[in-house]
């Protein structure tokens, strides 16, 4: 059960960047974020029985597609920097920190709450 929460938890930091997103009304990273929500929400129910073989791969794949997401976003952030573009205008901030703070927590951290739910050490997470 432990590892579900895990994934409760990406799910949570997901639907927080989500919430930002929509505050701060940039709607490119609502679809990544709505899907990744229910992604998280799906790994957690699949690994509610640490027993059931199946619904485990499934949660290994959530993962995986998750870790794939953030490598890309990754990439694409790196672009973005390195490309020449206006001087930044100063962006509205929510309990201190802009929206991009939130979107970086909600893509990375939720990577590794999915990668430790779903292929963490049983030492960890069972009992």
């Amino acid at each position: 059960m432990r590892r579900a929460w895990f994934s409760i938890a990406a799910a949570l930091l997901s639907a927080i960047a989500l919430v930002v997103s929509v505050l701060d009304s940039v709607p490119e990273p609502l679809g990544f974020f709505a899907v990744a929500t229910l992604a998280a929400l799906i790994q957690a129910w699949c690994l509610r029985d640490p027993e059931a073989v199946e619904l485990r791969r499934l949660a290994v794949g959530i993962a995986l597609a998750w870790a794939a997401g953030a490598i890309f976003i990754g990439v694409m952030l790196l672009m973005y920097q390195s490309a020449a573009r206006p001087p930044p205008v100063e962006e509205e901030t929510y309990l201190g920190l802009t929206a991009t703070v939130y979107h970086v927590i909600g893509v990375y951290g939720g990577a590794l709450a999915t990668l430790i739910a779903a292929v963490g050490p049983k030492r960890w997470l069972e009992r």
